[in-house]
Order: structure tokens, then C-alpha cells, then sequence
């Protein structure tokens, strides 16, 4: 194995790695309930519509979470 692909190998480990990392710590930070305020032109309580899969282009790739 090359010196160049040793590297580029171990690069694409990182940036797996990486993005893991993040994608599970923003589905943890999802999961935290949110105290949601009032609408400021009506005074209704907003509610949530759900989870919804989101995904964010990072340094580290697409990052993804709901």
C-alpha cells in the first residue's frame, strides 16, 4: 500500500468518524423537549409538528439526524 493511500484511507476513517460523532450528538440534542413560546401576533401556544430528518452540509460531509 502506498504512502498516498495509507493517508487518504486513513482520512475517510476520520471524516466517518467525525460525522458519527456529530450525527449523534445532534439526534441527542433533538431529543431534549423544548418549551416553546407564544405566538407573538395571536398569544396560541406553537407547537412542535414532529421530528423531521434534517440534513446540514458540514466540513465533515452531509451530517443527518431527526
Amino acid at each position: 500500500m502506498s504512502l498516498t493511500t495509507l493517508i487518504l484511507t486513513a482520512w475517510q476513517m476520520g471524516l466517518w468518524i467525525a460525522r458519527a460523532i456529530v450525527e449523534q450528538q445532534l439526534t441527542e440534542r433533538a431529543q431534549v423537549p423544548t418549551h416553546w413560546e407564544c405566538c407573538a401576533v395571536c398569544g396560541t401556544s406553537l407547537v412542535s409538528k414532529g421530528f423531521v430528518k434534517r440534513q446540514m452540509l458540514t466540513l465533515v460531509g452531509a451530517v443527518e439526524w431527526k
